[in-house]
């Protein structure tokens, strides 16, 4: 078990960018339909790491595009369907959807992970990016038109309870709460882990409870 765990640590360090495009891939499965969102906390506190081991600009900026392609590459993929509708005349566009997708809005993960950088210790730095993303996905909905899909937030959906938070700060409160929730324990060693536990929990508790309290008295 030790050696098996040793060998994985090794392989995500050799293979950052690897490991990066799997956890952006992963990710996804947080979202409508599954809510899965134990893989969010898996992906992104692996994907925070990985910032915080890199040393350099360009290597944040790898590691941040890597994963955010393709978080948006799959993430997106429904925005093909329609050209399934005649796949024998469009079909062979398909592919070019994902990648686009994966190519543009990849940049939306890459920039958040470079100013990571210029924050000093970890807990600097796993703000810096936790707010930075969110800012990024606010752009990202009117840049270009705007593309305000698949916000980190909404993949609180499944809960009713949880995203009553969203009437105090909109969409990106939401965002913000989940990016901070699912990349911390990237950040956590065995003095911090159990105290960071408690306070995750309690901060979901108070989301939950005054979301079941505001949804029963309005």
């Amino acid at each position: 078990m030790k050696n098996s765990f040793l060998s994985m640590l090794s392989f995500i360090t050799k293979h950052q960018k690897i490991c990066a495009f799997v956890m952006g891939g992963l990710s996804v499965l947080a979202f409508a339909p599954r809510f899965w969102i134990a893989f969010a906390f898996v992906t992104f506190s692996v994907l925070m790491r990985l910032l915080l081991n890199a040393q350099e600009k360009k290597n944040l900026f790898k590691i941040g595009y890597c994963f955010g392609f393709a978080h948006f590459a799959l993430g997106f993929s429904w925005v093909g369907n329609a050209l399934l509708i005649e796949p024998e005349k469009f079909g062979w566009l398909y592919p070019i959807t994902l990648l686009a997708s994966g190519a543009f809005f990849g940049l939306f993960f890459a920039f958040p992970a470079v100013l990571t950088f210029y924050a000093k210790s970890k807990w600097q730095k796993w703000i810096a990016f936790s707010a930075s993303f969110v800012l990024f996905e606010w752009i990202r909905s009117f840049i270009f038109a705007g593309f305000p899909w698949n916000l980190l937030g909404y993949s609180l959906a499944f809960s009713d309870e949880l995203i009553q938070i969203a009437s105090v700060g909109g969409t990106y409160l939401l965002s913000l709460l989940a990016i901070l929730s699912y990349s911390v324990f990237g950040v956590l060693n065995k003095k911090t882990i159990l105290p960071s536990c408690l306070l995750l929990v309690s901060v979901w508790t108070i989301m939950f409870g005054s979301g079941y309290w505001r949804i029963k008295n309005y």
